[in-house]
């Protein structure tokens, strides 16, 4: 058994094999503070990505998202405070209201998130038992909406 491919190896491959970004793209990282959204950040910029990391608060989660916040701004993040609009999914309005603030302050670059196979297996999971037909074993795409997953091919 050999050697496991670096990490950055294997991120760089992903990227070319899904057309993700060019060499040296300007790049905006959507980051949590959580370890997979740290690690597509400095993935990126060992790929010789120009990134800027954009964290967004959504109020939700009260200290504990502040420290988050707090935490990404320490590491060079731009925090960027937003409102997630009533209704029902909480879920879905929070990542749509944080997709449209990346949207908002990437000025035409690509914006990349740290969704990893990890997570790839749990949005299966959950859409299977949550709904029906075909959406339900649909899984995230390496690039949609001008959304970009550059970790989809390694486990959290």
């Amino acid at each position: 058994m050999g050697d496991p491919e670096p990490l950055t190896s294997r991120v760089a491959g992903y990227i070319a094999a899904h057309a993700l970004f060019e060499p040296g793209q300007p790049v905006l990282a959507l980051v949590s503070g959580g370890a997979d959204s740290i690690c597509a950040w400095g993935v990126l910029r060992e790929l010789g990505h120009e990134v800027e990391a954009l964290h967004v608060e959504h109020g939700l989660r009260g200290a504990d998202g502040l420290a988050d916040a707090m935490h990404c701004a320490g590491l060079g993040a731009t925090v960027v405070a937003v409102d997630v609009p009533a209704g029902p999914n909480l879920e879905a309005r929070a990542r749509e209201a944080r997709y449209t603030a990346a949207r908002e302050h990437a000025d035409g670059r690509s914006i990349a998130t740290g969704h990893t196979l990890s997570d790839q297996a749990e949005t299966v999971l959950y859409r299977l038992v949550s709904s029906s037909g075909a959406r339900a074993i649909s899984a995230m795409r390496p690039e949609s909406g001008g959304i970009a997953r550059p970790l989809l091919c390694v486990t959290a």
